[in-house]
């Protein structure tokens, strides 16, 4: 009682019935006899509401003492706004109510949603903010009110709402401090933090015998887990209110029930004897650019955090250079920072030792670094016959390493695995590659729920086959995604891009624009012209000059990957003289080489191959812009160019 009388704010009332409670939920008010409105009250008494009443008709005078925490009392009227005559009232209620106020944890949760939501609206343009709070928002807001009921007899549960909800109600009702860069990292910590915390109520609550666990029934570690989760917001209430940052790390917690965990050297040992593809994960300069393909990056993030559904795998498919890696490596990243991200592999084609035969083993160990309870299962799992540590059998790795293991555990929150440019695992055709098909298409269903598989491709036939019919598989196709969205994310990189060349380009706004539409929605073209446009090389010649150059002779054409091969041969041309044979002759020598090596070659192995170190120095600086070309292209670098 001391506490919520020293952190309340009071209002004086003009008249004792002005309160509208038709509003939001969060903002009516309730008695302190357990929640009767003044309808039911033979006499106006002290109201207690979930956040400040802000209509013209009431005043409010704070008390001097701690922070506000959302609350605030109404009085009848007639009460003066002395500070002094407010706490003699307030201990007369004391005396008369020595059990205190009384708030039931629905309206405790309803004030948080309804808190929350504001928050998402407040951080709308704070780019590590937003996408974690609108994604705690959505995943509190699907918990039903029946279950929050239910929390009424427990007092760990309440204190855990009671501390996000003051938590946020500070945030708030500071505003402004959202609006401090300073702050981002703060409110980003909490904004994951409550993502992690929405997991554990939605998916602890499913557990029968929850809500009446005992002493004896401790098996869950559940209050241990809830307190740490309550001491954590509440540090993190108190590091926003000081403007510090002490805390860097947030809470996970992706196991329900508890197991011994096993670690020593001989057990590192035998899950270091699993094969691994180094340097296969995402990479945070690959993903999109701030402020795009944020539509399509929040539809996936709400099928991840959907509990409803029994869909494993989220296929993103689309032809090349309309943004699927930028998309994957966003998603992983984003999941990442969480400690939700599982495992991601990018497959490519210019590493043929990262293939098929090496995905599972990869995500398995990976699961293994994320989690010491994953670890002690997969441990378990692998012991049972060590044997298949060496197979190279598709299907008994993934049975083995990731299949048996994930059931051993009950597990809360999303594990997310992101899978890059499949279409690149294999020859179409191949039998490696059909394996891993199969298993993608027939057995990733049989994973826990919780498991959450994003996977981009080309439309290739056989994947088109395997998978986007599975029942276990939503498809998701990039030319359903509206090009008038996607025009706009390219004109706002291009715009970012190019800054540097603003005064130089005339008409700024209207050249992003036309370069924009001539993308045709391609990120790669996008991209690409960027880096020529911008290019070091191009010395000599003005901002205006170089897109002349480029755009001479570029015409846009019906089909996107011979949109990409002309944008290509444009900028070749512009930088080798295509009619000078001593030029293209060198030129074939040396990228023919670079493109039929069956590994990636170095310049030393290359001068080896070559034995002209001239010819490889006067080609190679101008070949900075090859590296991301389309496979389509091939062909013709090692022909030659055609003016």
């Amino acid at each position: 009682m001391r506490r919520i009388l020293q952190r309340c704010k009071v209002a004086l009332a003009k008249k004792s019935r002005a309160v509208d409670y038709n509003n939001d939920p969060a903002d009516q008010l309730f008695d302190i006899k357990r929640g009767r409105g003044p309808d039911q009250l033979s006499s106006p008494l002290l109201y207690v509401s979930s956040q400040p009443v802000g209509t013209s008709e009431l005043s409010t005078v704070a008390l001097e003492s701690a922070p506000d925490d959302g609350l605030a009392a109404v009085l009848p009227h007639g009460c003066t706004s002395s500070v002094s005559d407010l706490e003699d009232v307030m201990k007369d209620l004391q005396q008369s109510y020595p059990e205190g106020f009384v708030t039931t944890p629905i309206r405790t949760w309803d004030s948080l949603l309804h808190r929350l939501k504001t928050f998402v609206e407040i951080v709308d343009d704070v780019v590590d903010v937003h996408p974690y709070a609108k994604m705690a928002w959505i995943v509190l807001s699907a918990i039903p009110n029946a279950i929050i009921t239910q929390s009424e007899q427990d007092k760990a549960m309440n204190k855990l709402f009671e501390a996000v909800h003051d938590t946020y109600s500070f945030v708030v009702e500071a505003r402004q401090l959202c609006t401090l860069p300073s702050a981002d990292r703060q409110l980003s910590l909490l904004s994951k933090q409550t993502v992690d915390c929405a997991y554990f109520i939605r998916d602890y609550t499913k557990i029968p015998r929850f809500w009446t666990r005992t002493v004896k029934n401790r098996l869950l570690d559940i209050d241990q887990k809830i307190a740490e989760y309550t001491s954590t917001f509440i540090a993190l209430r108190d590091q926003i209110t000081m403007h510090s940052v002490v805390r860097s790390e947030i809470a996970v917690h992706r196991v329900l029930r508890s197991v011994i965990i096993t670690e020593d050297i001989a057990s590192q040992a035998l899950l270091n004897s699993l094969p691994y593809a180094d340097d296969a994960g995402y990479k945070r300069k690959k993903q999109c650019y701030p402020g795009t393909r944020v539509e399509i990056l929040d539809e996936i993030s709400t099928w991840i955090n959907d509990d409803s559904t029994d869909e494993r795998i989220y296929l993103l498919v689309g032809q090349a250079g309309t943004g699927k890696s930028a998309i994957a490596h966003s998603i992983a990243r984003l999941f990442d920072d969480m400690g939700r991200l599982g495992s991601s592999f990018c497959f490519d084609r210019s590493f043929p030792e990262r293939g098929p035969a090496l995905l599972f083993p990869t995500i398995a160990r990976d699961l293994a670094d994320v989690d010491p309870l994953l670890k002690t299962t997969l441990l378990n799992a692998i012991s049972e016959k060590r044997s298949d540590l060496s197979t190279s059998d598709i299907e008994i790795q993934f049975r083995r390493f990731i299949e048996s293991p994930a059931k051993r555990i009950d597990l809360t929150g999303p594990i997310v695995i992101v899978i890059d440019a499949l279409d690149e695992s294999g020859p179409v055709g191949s039998e490696v590659r059909r394996e891993l098909l199969s298993v993608l298409g027939n057995a990733i269903g049989a994973l826990p729920s919780n498991f959450r598989i994003v996977v981009t491709a080309r439309p290739e036939s056989d994947i088109e086959s395997y998978l986007c019919n599975g029942h276990h598989v939503r498809c998701k196709r990039m030319d359903s995604v509206p090009l008038h969205s996607t025009l706009t994310d390219i004109k706002s990189y291009i715009r970012s891009s190019l800054r540097s060349l603003e005064a130089g380009l005339g008409d700024y706004e209207d050249t992003c624009r036309q370069l924009s539409q001539a993308s045709e929605g391609l990120f790669q073209w996008a991209q690409t012209i960027c880096i020529a446009l911008t290019d070091a090389s191009s010395a000599g010649m003005t901002a205006e000059e170089r897109l002349e150059t480029l755009f001479t002779g570029l015409e846009l054409t019906s089909s996107k990957s011979s949109t990409l091969d002309k944008l290509y041969t444009q900028i070749l041309c512009s930088l080798f003289d295509v009619t000078k044979k001593p030029v293209m002759a060198r030129y074939r020598r040396v990228l023919g080489s670079i493109l039929g090596a069956r590994e990636p070659l170095s310049v030393e192995q290359l001068d080896d191959l070559l034995g002209s170190r001239l010819d490889i120095e006067l080609i190679i600086p101008f070949d900075r812009s090859t590296h991301p070309f389309a496979t389509s292209f091939l062909i013709t670098l090692v022909a030659g160019l055609s003016p």
